[in-house]
């Protein structure tokens, strides 16, 4: 049409050219804001971790196992193999050795252990009547060979009652060690396992570090039970032979990492490190994501223990008891114990064995404790423990 503009097609496609290349550039541009944010949040996440784990000692397990096994850590495996190593069991008391130490009160307090490896104190009777196992809360941590809750058991029965617990057991250690003695023939009348509250968090733990950073047995490698499927699995004691270099036990941590219950749920220094960031917050300020009382593979775990130790019991025509023994937490809650629906069932399940709870007897919650509420069982808490037990085995004996 006369007086329409003609259009230059080389001009409307250049046009066209121009504003596609900006939109590249753009995208070129917005990529590269993302991908140098991307790497920001990895180097600010990597550097984090370290922070996380200087804050909280092992939240993050590769960076915890190279200190764990630092330079002073070869003089620690001599002395470990030489007085604590137990290929089965992980550690054991040795016997025939005197320990002095102070508890948390500021208190010295002295313990001995005898031939057997048991806790020694002084107060021998010609008949064995009771053999107990456990961990600290059996060995009676923190106070005097004549204040622990087998020497005043031992008042009241006449008979010697043997402490076989062991500080820092797990519930699967003790029961092993019982297993082990019934095998040697060395089997009481009564047999007594003690579950501690806290117990069940190690029962699925390979490395005490890994769930106790500040473990005192730092090479506390040790059998462990899982639930694989619908199977309750046992996994050996990884520190097989005492011979191990340093170097390899470090590696045999780094093994054990992978199906260690309380590693597996840490973070690890690995890409993506936002990631493995998220995680361990989450769990540094989760409360409850320990408690296994509730949750189905713990409570599995535990049954196992106490059906074998019930069964082991009985092929050794001992008289099986199950002790339970609340945290100071719960103590100072004034509540039931988490145990508690599992203790009665197990009452229900298990008719010959003798299930007891500490929460039954009525005492000073305050006192029982070192001081109240905090470190093990005081003196007069074992006494409340010892007076509990006799008057549940003289009720039992009687048949009433």
């Amino acid at each position: 049409m006369f007086g329409a503009r003609l259009c230059n097609p080389r001009t409307s496609s250049g046009v066209g050219f121009r504003h596609e290349m900006s939109g590249i550039r753009k995208l070129c541009v917005r990529l590269l804001e993302i991908a140098v944010s991307l790497v920001l949040l990895e180097v600010c996440s990597f550097f984090a971790l370290h922070q996380l784990e200087r804050i909280r000692e092992g939240m993050v397990v590769d960076l915890f196992i190279e200190s764990h096994f630092a330079a002073d850590m070869e003089a620690y495996r001599r002395e470990f193999v030489a007085k604590r190593y137990d290929p089965l069991l992980g550690w054991h008391n040795k016997p025939n050795t005197r320990h002095a130490q102070v508890n948390i009160a500021g208190r010295p307090w002295i313990s001995h252990i005898d031939a057997d490896g048991a806790r020694a104190d002084g107060h021998p009777h010609a008949v064995v009547g009771v053999a107990t196992y456990g961990d600290s809360m059996t060995f009676c941590s923190e106070v005097d060979d004549d204040q622990t809750w087998q020497y005043y058991l031992e008042e009241r029965l006449g008979q010697d009652v043997k402490n076989f617990g062991v500080v820092s057991y797990g519930s699967a250690q003790a029961l092993l060690k019982f297993q082990r003695d019934v095998a040697a023939g060395r089997v009481a009348p009564v047999t007594i396992l003690v579950i501690f509250e806290e117990n069940i968090n190690r029962v699925v733990n390979a490395f005490r570090p890994f769930y106790g950073p500040k473990s005192g047995v730092r090479l506390g490698f040790k059998p462990s039970l899982r639930l694989e499927g619908d199977r309750v699995v046992l996994r050996e004691n990884p520190f097989r032979h005492p011979d191990l270099s340093v170097e390899s036990l470090k590696q045999v941590a780094y093994e054990t990492s992978e199906w260690d219950y309380w590693s597996s749920r840490k973070a690890r220094l690995a890409f993506p490190y936002a990631l493995q960031l998220i995680k361990a917050t989450y769990y540094l300020f989760d409360q409850k994501w320990s408690d296994l009382w509730e949750k189905r593979e713990g409570l599995a775990v535990m049954e196992f223990i106490v059906r074998e130790f019930a069964d082991a019991s009985r092929r050794a025509d001992s008289r099986p008891v199950l002790l339970f023994i609340p945290t100071s937490e719960t103590l100072e809650s004034g509540g039931p114990a988490r145990y508690a629906p599992f203790a009665q069932r197990m009452r229900g399940a298990i008719p010959d064995l003798l299930v007891i709870d500490v929460l039954e007897a009525s005492f000073e919650r305050a006192r029982f404790n070192v001081l109240p509420f905090a470190g093990h069982a005081s003196a007069y808490g074992n006494r409340v423990i010892a007076d509990l037990l006799y008057a549940k085995l003289e009720t039992r004996s009687a048949g009433r």
